[in-house]
């Protein structure tokens, strides 16, 4: 049996792939920046090692996130006045 699903919860699905992925890639841009900085030099073994790390956190990290943005929204946030400016 085939279930429907609805645009809103294939919107929330991609929200939390996109939000995953670019929380990722952060969590390996800092790390590595964060090693190049010290001049620490970046073994291929240490690289993978980021990847495997992000990869395994991202979808937790971003179901957080997303849940934590839904607790709290900023006042104003998202008016017309402040996306025109």
């Amino acid at each position: 049996m085939l279930l429907a699903s609805s645009p809103e919860a294939g919107a929330a699905a991609a929200d939390q792939v996109l939000l995953g992925e670019l929380l990722a890639l952060r969590t390996i841009l800092i790390n590595l920046l964060f090693s190049i900085g010290k001049g620490e030099p970046v073994t291929p073994e240490q690289m993978q090692a980021l990847i495997e790390r992000a990869d395994k956190d991202k979808m937790r990290r971003a179901l957080e996130r997303l849940g934590e943005s839904r607790l709290t929204v900023p006042s104003g946030a998202g008016t017309t006045e402040e996306m025109e400016r």
